[in-house]
C-alpha cells in the first residue's frame, strides 16, 4: 500500500466529517484547534468516515461523536481520535 503523506488541519478534517453526519440540518460541527498533522489525509478520512458509519449505524434516537485532542505519551505528540455513541451496540 503507498502512502501519500502530507500536512493537513486535523480540525477542518474532523468538522467535514462531522458535518457529513450531522443530522436534521442541526449544526454539529465544532472549531477544534489540535493543530496539523502529516499523514495521508484520504486513509485518515476514510478510517474515520467506516468508524463514524458504523457509531451511526445502530444510534436512532442517540447521538455518535467524534473527538480530537492532541496528548503526549511516552514523550511523543499524538492526536488522539476517539469515536463514541449512545447506541445500542
Amino acid at each position: 500500500m503507498t502512502l501519500h503523506l502530507e500536512m493537513f488541519d486535523v480540525g477542518r478534517a474532523s468538522d467535514e466529517l462531522v458535518t457529513r453526519f450531522s443530522r436534521g440540518g442541526q449544526d454539529h460541527t465544532q472549531q477544534l484547534d489540535v493543530g496539523g498533522m502529516k499523514a495521508d489525509l484520504t486513509k485518515v478520512r476514510q478510517i474515520l468516515f467506516n468508524l463514524l458509519s458504523n457509531a451511526c449505524k445502530f444510534t436512532d434516537r442517540g447521538r455518535s461523536r467524534l473527538n480530537v485532542e492532541r496528548i503526549t505519551a511516552a514523550n511523543e505528540e499524538w492526536i488522539q481520535f476517539r469515536i463514541g455513541d449512545t447506541g445500542s451496540g
